[in-house]
């Protein structure tokens, strides 16, 4: 018999809720496509603005076409640039590393 094994995605509050009430100090996303999904519901629910540093991999798969990718890329970029600083240097549609600005 073949083993069938799945996995459930939940929102990023049900993932503290299960660690405790405990928020990482890195966030690594290299999800191969769901970080545009991911990405503005973590900013909604107030997880982002939570977590030190955001590791993120951008990838353009799926049907949706490198102009809609690139609106949306642009606007997860200004949403992250609200509560994090972008680290120079970063790639675009590759490898960009984001610091939580300093509270006042």
């Amino acid at each position: 018999t073949n083993a069938i094994s799945s996995a459930k995605i939940q929102a990023f509050e049900y993932a503290i809720k299960d660690a405790g009430g405990k928020v990482p100090t890195l966030l690594h996303m290299n999800c191969e496509g769901c970080e545009w999904e991911l990405l503005p519901g973590a900013v909604q629910s107030g997880f982002i603005q939570k977590v030190q540093v955001i590791q993120i991999g951008f990838h353009n798969y799926g049907s949706v076409g490198l102009g809609q990718r690139g609106i949306e890329y642009c606007q997860i970029r200004r949403l992250l640039s609200k509560t994090h600083d972008l680290v120079p240097n970063a790639i675009p549609f590759g490898w960009e590393r984001w610091i939580l600005k300093q509270q006042n």
